[in-house]
């Protein structure tokens, strides 16, 4: 089962939503929740779900609700609810509970935080606040423990996205976060450790001005609402910023390993086709910030298609230091072979060290997830043998930078046609000739490899393995 929090209160039992609609049972559900494991007392429960204000038979309303609850738990989740002698409590097991799972995640990106791991600690947390939904309760008729429980989870979340921006900027990743950073230092006017972050991401991309004026914003905000001066840490920088600190700027990182030139080459007919799939990335290149580059390489069995993507991919991995993802699709084989959406996708987050109990259980979070995780990276996804389009777009990335090759027997004119993908077409005729031109359309797709991909998230500094 799955149980949900951070947003709207959602229960699903494998891919099925269970509809827990009675606003006290909800409201129960909730409460038991926050304390997955605990036992609540019956009296705590009583006053949280009547709003402070109990009527006399609200123990026997409570078990009664807490009979109701169990059937709308359905036949897997009826034993979760456990009478204890103080109250109840809810019984969640392992990655079932996304305030559970954000809170490792966010253990996990902290411990790399200490240990200089930037780029982990940058997926990890990237992958808890992945989960957050909306604002927790916010259907949920209990105002007591919104009010209590609320604040304390925001404070998390907020704290969380800043250990994520602070590690994005060691990784240099200064101009993708001043947006964002901006964007913050509006809502959060009091928060130093925001400010802080916003000066060195524009001092890093050489807004040494820009840096400067952030902290003056940041002093007005809390002179004239708090009657305060920023504290030390604040003015620490803003001096390291005046003087020119050599101390800010980022140490150079070690160059991505050039890319394979080991494997399959094709013949010798394909070199226009890599030819023009080298020239259709360096156009690209120059818009990559509006899209993700998708390439669609399609022909009936034997023209070469695998061959042509995973050679190509060998040649251009070098441009995508965050990583590559290769999975074979099987999609022109039997159905009981054909690797789903949802397969693929714990595939893929599982090779950027996600563990597997904090995957979900449905393919939309999954999806959520990959987008996150991807989230600011230039990360290369080849993807062979699909069998149609709706295969292959929750698969596809939400991050400019990235490119997707994808290797069809079937035209996926819907993908060109949505998602602006590149067609290449190939046919069994074209020994020392060239294929046909690209067809119109944004972004590529392609394909290669093994049901299990062979991207890993790399340690700080490296980047994972090449396709292969």
């Amino acid at each position: 089962m799955e149980f949900c929090l951070l947003g709207p209160l959602t229960v699903r039992s494998g891919e099925t939503v269970l509809r827990v609609a009675q606003g006290k049972q909800r409201a129960l559900l909730a409460a038991l929740l926050v304390r997955a494991g605990q036992a609540v007392r019956a009296g705590e429960l009583t006053e949280l779900i009547w709003d402070g204000a109990p009527p006399r038979s609200a123990r026997v309303t409570l078990q009664n609700y807490v009979k109701r609850l169990r059937q709308a738990l359905g036949e897997s989740g009826q034993a979760r609810i456990r009478t204890r002698e103080a109250g109840y409590l809810i019984e969640v097991w392992p990655g079932e509970l996304d305030l559970l799972r954000f809170s490792a995640l966010c253990g996990t990106g902290r411990a790399a935080v200490r240990q200089g791991e930037w780029e982990k600690a940058a997926l990890q947390l990237r992958a808890g606040l992945a989960l957050w939904r909306g604002q927790p309760f916010v259907d949920v008729s209990c105002p007591l423990l919104a009010e209590r429980e609320t604040p304390p989870l925001a404070e998390l979340r907020m704290a969380a996205l800043e250990d994520r921006i602070d590690a994005d900027l060691h990784l240099g990743r200064h101009a993708q976060v001043i947006p964002e950073l901006q964007q913050l230092a509006v809502a959060e006017r009091l928060r130093e450790r925001v400010h802080a972050l916003l000066m060195r991401a524009l001092y890093q991309a050489g807004r040494q001005a820009d840096a400067l004026a952030a902290y003056q914003t940041a002093r007005q905000a809390l002179v004239s609402e708090l009657g305060l001066e920023p504290g030390a840490g604040l003015r620490e920088l803003h001096q390291q910023i005046l003087v020119d600190d050599p101390g800010l700027n980022l140490p150079a990182g070690p160059r991505p390993p050039a890319p394979s030139a080991d494997g399959a080459v094709p013949r010798a007919g394909r070199r226009a086709e890599l030819r023009a799939l080298t020239t259709l990335l360096d156009d690209e290149a120059g818009t990559a910030d509006a899209a993700v580059v998708i390439l669609a390489i399609c022909g009936a069995a034997g023209t070469g298609k695998t061959t042509l993507a995973v050679h190509w991919a060998r040649q251009v991995a070098g441009r995508f230091p965050g990583g590559q993802l290769h999975v074979n699709l099987s999609g022109s084989g039997a159905a009981a072979a054909v690797v789903s959406p949802g397969q693929a996708l714990r595939q893929f987050l599982e090779a950027f060290d996600v563990p597997p109990g904090l995957i979900p259980a449905d393919l939309d979070g999954r999806a959520a997830l990959y987008r996150s995780v991807l989230a600011g990276r230039r990360v290369l996804v080849v993807l062979d043998d699909a069998r149609d389009s709706d295969q292959v777009r929750p698969l596809l990335p939400g991050s400019p930078g990235c490119l997707v090759v994808v290797t069809s027997r079937n035209q996926l004119t819907s993908l060109a046609a949505a998602e602006g993908a590149r067609l290449l077409n190939l046919d069994l005729a074209a020994e020392g000739q060239a294929g046909e031109p690209l067809s119109p359309g944004r972004g590529t797709t392609g394909a290669a490899g093994p049901a299990r991909p062979r991207a890993r998230q790399a340690p700080a500094g490296r980047r994972p393995s090449g396709v292969g």
